[in-house]
């Protein structure tokens, strides 16, 4: 009697395990090439407003990367990362979440924030990127940056300052 108390105690505690991750559980979503763009163009003034949060966030910036050359990611609205975030922009950071993006990254050096949405093939993955243009050497590099990707990738003005790139 004890033995089958503690084998329906223990599949309790399985079960109930398994709808709280469930619970918690992120699933980006997938997009054709034409279904991302208009994504970012029904949605631009989310985007900038995350760039903002983002890039204003020391915190976030300094704390969240493990090692010096590494990107600060956000991988989903439960992300260990928004500890790092005020309430107010931690809001907005999860309504973002709604598009289902796969990510987003503040680059190691300052230079970009990254969303990155997976292709409905998956094997593609569709990245907007924005860029801090400052002055002319920040242009420059951006420039620079541009031609780098266009080795490997497509790459498409879709704003002042943002591309997207497959």
């Amino acid at each position: 009697m004890k033995g089958k108390i503690i084998s329906l105690l223990i599949i309790i505690c399985i079960t109930f395990t398994g709808c709280v991750r469930e619970k918690n559980k992120y699933l980006f979503d997938t997009y054709t090439k034409d279904e991302v763009i208009s994504l970012f163009n029904e949605n631009k003034e989310k985007f900038d407003e995350i760039v903002k949060i983002v890039s204003d966030n020391n915190d976030f910036y300094e704390k969240d990367r493990q090692m010096e050359y590494e990107d600060a990611d956000i991988t989903s609205p439960y992300d260990e990362a928004l500890k790092w975030f005020s309430a107010s922009d931690k809001d907005v950071i999860v309504d973002f979440f709604e598009l289902k993006p796969y990510m987003i990254s503040y680059d190691y050096n300052c230079r970009f924030v990254k969303f990155t949405f997976i292709g409905s093939d998956d094997k593609i993955a569709y990245c907007f990127l924005f860029w801090f243009v400052d002055g002319d050497e920040d242009a420059y590099e951006f420039e620079d940056h541009k031609d780098y990707l266009r080795q490997n990738y497509v790459v498409k003005n879709v704003a002042y300052n943002w591309i997207l790139y497959y």
